[in-house]
This record gives C-alpha cells, sequence and structure tokens, in this order.
C-alpha cells in the first residue's frame, strides 16, 4: 500500500477488498506526492481509506475525485486511528463515489464542457490543521461530479488510456455526523494519488502484468483435452480420472476430476464490457494520433503535462468543515 511517513491510504473496493496498488513511486513538488495506478471496473462503488499510525497532530484530508474536490475528514491526531470517505455527503444522505464509463459523443453534438485536467486520477491531500469547532452542519465542497463527455476527433493533451469517470451513485441515508471547523497551518503534508484505469489498459501500458488464462473442452471419455491456442491437451488413461457421457447426454466426472464442464463458459456482459472499454481506448488513441500528426505538418507539437504531474488544488480556505473521522 502506499504509505509516506506515519500516514498509509489505499482504494477500498465495495467496501470489501482494498485495490491492488500497481507502480509505487515518490516524488517532490509543492509537497510530497505519492503516485501508483489501480485497476478499476464499471459500476464499482469505492471509498478512500487512510491511516494515521503516528501522527499526534490534528489532520484533515480532503479527497479530490477527477480533479474536483469531494469534501474529506478530520483525525483529531491520535496515533493508530482511521478514516474513510465513501462519496459526496450533506445532512442527511450520501452518495457513494462510482466508477463510470466516459461517454464518446459524435463531432457534431455540442460539449457541455472540456474534460478536466486530472480526470482519472483520485487524489487524498493531508493537511496540517488547527481545530476551531464542533458542529453538526456541514459546508459540503460539491453535492455533484460533472458526466464527462469527449469528442472522438478533439484530443489535444488529452490521456487517450483513460476511458472511464467517477461518478456518484443514489442516495443512501446517513446518520447524524459531527462536522469540524479548522484552520490550515500549512501545504499538505503528503499527497496520494490513485491513478485509475481498467485493467486491460494497464496492462497494454505495461502497468499490470498479463495473466495467461487455460481453457479447458471438455470431451467424452478416451478422446483428449487439447492445447493450443489456450487449451491444454492430456489423454486419458488408466489412472486418470475420467469424464463419462451419463443417460442424460451430460458427462459426469470422478470424485478427484480438476476440470468441469462449466470450466470455460464465459461472462458475457464483463467481456462486452471490457471490450467497449478497449474500443474506446483505440479510438482515444487513434484519434490523438491523428491530432499530432496534423500539427506536425504545419509546426511543431505543442508540450503537454501529463496530469498525474499537476499538483492538486490549492487548498480550501480556512474555516471549512469537514466529518469529524474518528
Amino acid at each position: 500500500m502506499p504509505k509516506y511517513g506515519p500516514f498509509t491510504a489505499w482504494i477500498e473496493i465495495d467496501g470489501v477488498h482494498p485495490a491492488r496498488e500497481y507502480q509505487i513511486s515518490a516524488r517532490s513538488g509543492q509537497s510530497l506526492f505519492v503516485d501508483c495506478f489501480i485497476a478499476s471496473q464499471i459500476g464499482q462503488t469505492f471509498s478512500v481509506v487512510w491511516r494515521n499510525s503516528g501522527w499526534d497532530h490534528p489532520t484533515a484530508a480532503h479527497v479530490f475525485v477527477d480533479g474536483q474536490d469531494s469534501g474529506g475528514r478530520v483525525l483529531k491526531g491520535a496515533p493508530g486511528l482511521c478514516a474513510r470517505h465513501e462519496g459526496v455527503t450533506d445532512r442527511t444522505t450520501v452518495r457513494r463515489f462510482q466508477f463510470a464509463a466516459v461517454k464518446v459523443v459524435d463531432d457534431y453534438a455540442p460539449l457541455r464542457s472540456p474534460p478536466p485536467s486530472r480526470l482519472g486520477t483520485i487524489q487524498l491531500a493531508i493537511f496540517p490543521i488547527d481545530i476551531i469547532d464542533l458542529g453538526y452542519t456541514p459546508t459540503l465542497a460539491t453535492n455533484s461530479l460533472p458526466n464527462v463527455e469527449i469528442h472522438p476527433d478533439s484530443r489535444e493533451g488529452y490521456d487517450a488510456s483513460v476511458v472511464q469517470q467517477v461518478r456518484l451513485g443514489e442516495p443512501k441515508r446517513l446518520p447524524a455526523q459531527p462536522i469540524v471547523s479548522h484552520r490550515f497551518l500549512g501545504p499538505p503534508l503528503v499527497t496520494f494519488v490513485f491513478q485509475y484505469r481498467s485493467l486491460d489498459v494497464l496492462q497494454a501500458m505495461g502497468v499490470a502484468p498479463c495473466v495467461p488464462t487455460i481453457a479447458f473442452t471438455l470431451r467424452p471419455s478416451g478422446s483428449s483435452l487439447i492445447q493450443g491456442q489456450g487449451h491444454l491437451k492430456r489423454k486419458a488413461c488408466s489412472d486418470e480420472e475420467e469424464v463419462h457421457p451419463s443417460s442424460n447426454g451430460q458427462g459426469h466426472k470422478h470424485a478427484h476430476a480438476d476440470y468441469t464442464e462449466n470450466a470455460n463458459l464465459p461472462d458475457t456482459g464483463a467481456e462486452i464490457r471490457v471490450l467497449r472499454e478497449k474500443l474506446n481506448a483505440l479510438e482515444l488513441r487513434r484519434a490523438s494520433a491523428n491530432e499530432s500528426s496534423k500539427k506536425a505538418r504545419i509546426g511543431p507539437a505543442p508540450v503537454s503535462i501529463e496530469s498525474e504531474n499537476v499538483p492538486p488544488a490549492p487548498a480550501p480556505q480556512n474555516g471549512v468543515q469537514l466529518h469529524l473521522g474518528a
């Protein structure tokens, strides 16, 4: 997990397990940044979680989703405390963060707004603070996130690997929580930057390893499983378990067989989502390449700044109110 000094942060998927991080690295700028990639999947919800293992003073952690300040939590300063921010809240409800597809519109449809410069990132900036007051009326940084739309032929400065965005789920009831008014004492102690991409995009980028899969094809007794193009070949013999056809035409196997009839049935819905994301990524990459070649004919190509190298938004003004994390 990404860690700096006493602070550790991670993304929790569907409230169950932490996302696996890839290529964790640190860099310095206006403050220290810890960067990594995570795999995201359309429809998954997530929370931003962090732990203080040794800082003795109060801190406020602000979450920036696709560049939008989405609120955060305050930790009083006792080491060992952990905080979780799962979405945008108001006085009575929470709308959880959820991965969604970026909408690609045709060339003639008007765009509502240009894509955010930090699309595809989840940032957690941890600030040193003074606690001013404790109350129960929150001041929201935002109550919504923009629905990102992109033209396939207008990609200047846009990262073609980003084919997802973060949206908000349906409102759910939330018990009353204490709100802390605080004053910032300086720049962030550390900013954790999680760049989210679909797993197939991370594999295409060389960030995540490609895990080979072996598909099993069930054959009647006396034949073999064929290996070739991902299939395993093994001849049946007397000391191996065999699959025999039953009276209803379906095979059955002995108790120690290591494959089943349903071993290679595909998840059609998941496969369609993966193919759609691959298609979007290829379209964006081709459009970006076309745009670059046009510019090469008329002059030098512009220098673009990668979104992950852009520091987070400036700290909100003093007196901001956040939920008390613990």
